[in-house]
């Protein structure tokens, strides 16, 4: 038997997902094969349009149908098969050929599930419609509610091509998870209960959690920042959805150290959920008859009511303090100079003998921006020198930025930037004393130019195309061929 678990988006698949592959060789002790080296099995998803388009079976599921036939049992997992059309399906189901099929499908709240894909668009700094227009959404559009990744469009479309009984249905909600446990559960719909050895070992830190609420707002202001309107973004006018993703996540990694809000916001109001509600009782609740046997019981539980707003979540990044947001700037550039980039490598190198390996580059390359040098920036970028000069900067502006506090602290050691000020006049005296200018005319910046700093110095600390470039090489040169071949 193949169970072919498919999501859809934001239904604890990464959290399942990273269970199965941490427990590859328990499950095939148990009979369950779990194929390939990867977390999940996306390059399946995203080949299988373009074959099925062209008549091929993906080599990807050649692949994985190779290793699952020398076992009892196989699963495949990827929630990038939620939102096909009855063609890309049947085709699907062919390329299976007589092996026995089981679909595993999981419902989720649609309130709860549009929250948290709220959530994923902002980490990947994606502008959303939602927010302030969201009186202008109709019911029948409402995110989750509509579209073949929609709970009754999958149902109908899968059904219709594997037949209803290869169909299993289950609930992410604690009312109705097995166990009250996302992992026991699918253990369960793979017909694996009483396995003592899976059940010994279900647990698994959650994964792909939703970010707190400063964090969430922090996000927010940054996918302004890079996609103003339908405008072009001037600053990365080169990314790419992959950059933004990256750059999000850096963002967050960053803020986990800061004194914000950590807390889980509720990203809609009790009126926003009581939309939700109404424009999906008619549907849900013909599933739970038809597809669970329910009756008349209802397929969610209800929201806990106590803890929704009474109004939608406040966006204002002036609600995040001051002081943590002139953080990110530096904390941001640490994380994107652990990525060990060439430039930041020699500039590490340079600033060896000042004692002071991370803060000190990592807060050079966050004011290279700031001093607002950008054509001196851009002919020094490849150059060391370059982080060492916006060195200085840090040790001048970073006063401003925090509101006249001290800068005599471990993160910028006054013997290091009078060091770093003498190192950066013999190898650049002109590109030093125009930033020595510049810096004296900077102003307190206010919250958006802080979270625009915290974006740009990451570039600038080489968190961009080149950062991600082994990872886009890795994850998608599969698909990338495998479309250009075909």
């Amino acid at each position: 038997m193949i169970y072919l678990h498919i999501g859809p988006h934001k239904t604890g698949t990464s959290t399942l997902q990273a269970w199965l592959a941490a427990h590859r060789a328990l499950l095939l002790s148990a009979g369950y094969c779990y194929p390939g080296t990867e977390e999940n099995h996306h390059v399946l998803g995203r080949q299988a349009i373009v074959a099925a388009r062209k008549g091929l079976v993906p080599p990807s599921l050649v692949a994985y149908l190779r290793e699952t036939d020398r076992a009892v049992n196989g699963i495949i997992s990827t929630e990038h098969l939620d939102a096909l059309d009855e063609g890309t399906v049947k085709a699907i189901r062919g390329w299976f050929g007589d092996r026995d099929v089981t679909v595993v499908i999981y419902a989720r709240a649609p309130w709860d599930r549009s929250a948290s894909m709220l959530g994923e668009h902002l980490k990947r700094l994606n502008r959303t419609r939602w927010g302030r227009d969201w009186e202008d959404v109709a019911d029948d559009a409402l995110p989750g509610l509509a579209g073949r990744s929609s709970l009754p469009s999958m149902l109908g479309t899968w059904s219709n091509v594997f037949g209803k009984p290869s169909i299993k249905l289950r609930v992410l909600d604690r009312a109705r998870l097995v166990g009250g446990d996302l992992i026991a559960d699918f253990i369960d719909a793979i017909g694996a209960a009483d396995n003592p050895a899976l059940r010994a070992h279900r647990s698994i830190s959650v994964q792909n959690e939703m970010p707190g609420i400063d964090q969430l707002r922090i996000l927010r202001c940054a996918s302004e920042i890079v996609a103003p309107g339908d405008k072009p973004p001037r600053e990365l006018r080169r990314a790419d959805k992959q950059v933004n993703k990256h750059i999000g996540g850096l963002l967050l990694r960053a803020s986990k150290s800061l004194a914000i809000d950590h807390g889980r916001a509720s990203l809609l109001s009790a009126s926003e959920v009581r939309r939700y509600q109404a424009a999906a009782a008619a549907p849900h609740q013909a599933i739970a008859r038809q597809w669970l046997g329910l009756g008349d019981e209802a397929l969610f539980s209800e929201p806990d009511w106590m803890r929704l707003p009474a109004e939608s979540f406040d966006w204002n990044i002036r609600l995040v303090p001051h002081a943590a947001l002139a953080q990110l700037v530096i904390e941001s550039t640490i994380a994107a100079l652990d990525q060990t980039t060439p430039l930041a490598r020699d500039a590490l190198q340079r600033l060896a003998p000042l004692d002071d390996q991370r803060r000190i580059p990592a807060a050079a390359a966050a004011w290279m921006s700031a001093v607002r040098c950008s054509g001196i920036a851009d002919r020094l970028a490849l150059q060391a020198n370059a982080v060492i000069g916006a060195c200085l900067c840090i040790g001048l502006a970073w006063p401003r930025v925090m509101g006249g506090a001290a800068t005599a602290s471990s993160d910028t050691p006054a013997c290091a930037i009078t060091d770093v000020i003498a190192a950066w006049r013999v190898a650049a005296p002109l590109q030093s004393d125009v930033a020595l200018q510049r810096v004296g005319s900077i102003d307190k910046p206010g919250p958006r130019k802080l979270i625009a700093l915290a974006i740009q110095s990451i570039l600038a600390a080489g968190g961009g195309r080149d950062a991600i470039d082994a990872h886009w090489r890795r994850v998608y040169s599969s698909a990338r061929q495998f479309s250009k071949s075909s």
